[in-house]
């Protein structure tokens, strides 16, 4: 499968779609339904599959750096392989 100017294996979509499914319920969990509602930028970035956006409008103030690194990396197709944070 062509993604983001690379081939990619249909497992390593499956892992990258359930990261990215993870980070949402991460977030959703910690700043509860209505905060979550709010981030509608990033939602919309994510229904149109532009995941750099997504990336840059999941930021959260009051969340580490690491935690916020994490979430963006996950939405992020260039990110690094290993994120490893959970």
């Amino acid at each position: 499968m062509y993604y983001n100017n690379q081939f990619e294996t249909e497992e390593e979509r499956r892992k990258r779609l359930q990261e990215q499914a993870q980070s949402s319920l991460d977030m959703n969990y910690n700043l509860g339904t209505p905060k979550f509602n709010k981030y509608t930028l990033m939602k919309e970035a994510i229904h149109s599959g532009n995941w750099q956006e997504a990336a840059k409008q999941s930021h959260r103030s009051g969340v580490s750096k690491i935690r916020n690194d994490w979430t963006a990396k996950s939405f992020d197709p260039d990110r690094d392989k290993d994120i490893g944070w959970f």
